[in-house]
């Protein structure tokens, strides 16, 4: 388990780039019912199929940066976390997208274990969004997050990194016309 403030990397595919899209998870790229964990029921958004194939013939790098904490609350185990990040990264590898990697926070505030309980990496905090930076030797006007809640944009504004908002077909195609200026 991750101890408090560190991130868990989990690694898929080299990057070398010099663009990156750090993308949220549950919500963004697969349908969120809640704790998503089990691979039979990942379900990849089309519309970010879509986008992920634009980014990569404009050459950006992608990464996950993904809050986890149902692991802190019992409700999934870090394995089945791995696993589905896994199998999304495989389900993208056979359309051509590469996934660098899977930045996660197994923290969560309410978790009964106290270690499990505070850190730096949980989404709206930046931790994540500037390791991602750090390991990639980026600079922040060359990384722009995706994502669909208020502490996807908060963390990325607290990262000093651009953000797009997603979750519907309009904000998709807004998302692949700042692609295409970024």
């Amino acid at each position: 388990m991750a101890k408090s403030n560190e991130v868990y990397i989990q690694s898929f595919s080299p990057l070398d780039c010099k663009k990156i899209l750090i993308l949220d998870r549950d919500g963004t790229l697969n349908q969120d019912r809640g704790y998503e964990h089990e691979k039979a029921n990942l379900f990849i958004f089309p519309d970010a199929i879509n986008f992920l194939t634009k980014a990569t013939h404009l050459g950006f790098g992608m990464v996950l940066a993904t809050n986890q904490g149902g692991a802190a609350l019992g409700e999934f185990s870090i394995d089945q976390s791995l696993e589905f990040n896994a199998e999304l990264a495989a389900k993208f590898a056979k359309r051509d997208i590469l996934l660098s990697a899977a930045y996660i926070c197994f923290h969560h505030p309410l978790s009964s274990d106290q270690d499990k309980r505070n850190c730096s990496c949980r989404k709206p905090k930046p931790g994540m969004l500037t390791r991602v930076l750090l390991d990639y030797r980026l600079e922040c006007e060359n990384a722009l997050m995706v994502g669909d809640q208020d502490t996807d944009a908060q963390a990325a504004a607290n990262a000093g990194i651009g953000f797009r908002k997603i979750g519907n077909r309009n904000l998709w195609d807004l998302a692949i016309t700042h692609l295409e200026e970024f």
